[in-house]
């Protein structure tokens, strides 16, 4: 699990000829979409104060269910 907390970029690591890229198991698929962040009124800066322009990603850690 540490490959990928320690990467310095989005990419898997590659490790050989043989094993190629590790395989990503969880979150594998996700949707992204632009936003705009209104924040409440707060003590924070930064991005915690809102943002115009963003983006977002979601993803699932399982497969979702299918609704009947």
């Amino acid at each position: 699990m540490m490959p990928s907390f320690k990467s310095p970029g989005d990419a898997m690591i590659y490790r050989d000829f043989i094993r190629g890229y590790r395989k990503k198991l969880i979150h594998s698929v996700g949707v992204v979409g632009k936003v705009k962040f209104n924040a409440v009124d707060n003590k924070y800066d930064g991005l915690f104060k809102g943002a115009d322009n963003g983006i977002i990603r979601f993803s699932s850690a399982v497969k979702p269910n299918q609704a009947s």
